[in-house]
């Protein structure tokens, strides 16, 4: 899927299924190539359709932005076509080579969109029936909009589904509450906070959050941008360049600074919360996603967190979080940001242990270890990059690039200078 239609369906757009993976860009610099994506592909009624101007926005560099939030509630107000037990998804009801159950009684389906009346879900792919973990809203039209054909991925707050949004046929990964959390109102909270976080801010390298609310049955959801490609975690796994760990670190760096400028700090950065991206030029091109324990600052924020309450991932974690302060603020970013870049240059992050408490422990009061680069980037290092790691894991906040607009301008100085 190119850049430039991330909110359409282009033809061709391939039918997400268990392995979402696409083979990464040969300028990864990965050693190994990545599994091919599926070829199964859903076609798009009618001629191709190109992004409007009120879909997507060109930068100055050439770059697409997606649309405002306002701009995507607008597109296409009309509810879905239904008749007869269909709902029209504005896709070709012909789906090459996948057969199609409803995921309840699993009735067989010939066309996407049919609806079992019976159990009211949407038809979805049989090789979604038996997935570990299938979410128990496979098959909803949810909010009468979003069909959810798939599930993506399940994390402790939410589960997240490949979707289409009817009628226009646009791809989009919705996220959904947990049912049992549902009657949790810190639950709901927090969920709505991470939306309202990814629709604060817009930028190239951060997913984008198109629409949000209360579906059915209180069912809370956000509807985000659908990425194709693979995991930073997944490309670290099988050894990645010099110069695409370095671009990847400094999109990171340009889309916190965007985020921090906006007062959102991120507060689970991490690699397999970094995608990236597969496109049509081959280039890198990072996307931040999975805000769930993002942080609003702002004198009208409303405070969830407490202090002794440990939040994150115990590798990538500043000595602030594993402490359990309230107060983390932007360069906690700017740390986990450092483990990311240190673990790509050597191989391996600078604190490990098989006991997250012991991680922790290391993150609070254990010296930073000695730089020793992977064999084959040793002598292509840039000489200020180890010195700009140890400022961003210094282990008071205080002593760091206070956000990332700071530490964007001096990794640039040490890659560059």
């Amino acid at each position: 899927m190119s850049s430039s239609s991330n909110i359409l369906v282009p033809k061709g757009f391939v039918l997400p299924t268990r392995e979402l993976l696409a083979q990464l860009p040969r300028t990864l610099g990965i050693q190994e190539s990545g599994e091919a994506m599926p070829t199964n592909v859903l076609r798009r009624s009618g001629d191709e359709t190109e992004a409007s101007s009120t879909q997507t926005r060109r930068s100055r560099a050439g770059r697409t932005r997606c649309g405002t939030l306002s701009d995507w509630r607008s597109q296409d107000e009309a509810a879905p076509v239904v008749h007869s037990g269909h709902v029209s998804l504005g896709l070709d009801d012909e789906v090459a080579g996948v057969p199609l159950s409803c995921p309840t009684c699993r009735r067989p389906f010939e066309r996407l969109g049919d609806r079992c009346q019976l159990h009211d879900r949407l038809a979805v792919p049989d090789s979604e029936l038996d997935a570990p973990g299938a979410g128990s809203a496979l098959g909803l039209l949810l909010d009468g909009k979003y069909a959810l054909l798939g599930q993506l991925g399940r994390g402790g707050m939410g589960t997240v589904y490949w979707a289409i949004k009817a009628p226009t046929g646009q791809p989009v990964a919705v996220k959904v509450l947990r049912p049992e959390l549902t009657s949790d109102f810190e639950a709901e909270q927090r969920f709505m906070r991470e939306a309202r976080a990814l629709a604060e801010v817009v930028h190239p390298h951060l997913v984008s959050c198109y629409d949000y609310g209360l579906g059915d049955n209180r069912m809370a959801y956000m509807a985000l941008e659908f990425i194709q490609g693979a995991s930073l975690k997944a490309a670290l796994l099988k050894g990645l360049g010099l110069d695409a760990i370095l671009t990847i670190g400094q999109q990171i760096l340009e889309a916190m600074s965007q985020m921090h400028a906006a007062g959102v700090v991120h507060r689970d950065l991490k690699p397999s919360n970094i995608m990236l991206a597969a496109r049509t030029d081959s280039e890198v091109f990072v996307k931040i996603i999975d805000f769930g324990l993002a942080r609003l600052i702002g004198p009208d924020v409303i405070r969830l967190t407490m202090r002794g309450d440990v939040f994150g991932t115990p590798i990538y974690m500043s000595p602030e979080q594993a402490s359990g302060n309230a107060e983390v603020g932007r360069p906690a970013d700017v740390y986990s940001l450092g483990i990311v870049l240190w673990e790509g240059l050597t191989g391996a992050p600078p604190f490990t242990g098989e006991q997250p408490v012991f991680i922790m422990q290391q993150h609070m009061s254990r010296p930073v270890p000695e730089f020793v680069p992977r064999p084959e980037l040793a002598a292509s290092i840039p000489a200020g990059m180890e010195a700009f790691l140890r400022w961003c894991l210094a282990k008071d906040p205080a002593d760091r690039p206070q956000d990332g607009t700071a530490a964007l301008e001096a990794f640039v100085a040490a890659r560059w200078g």
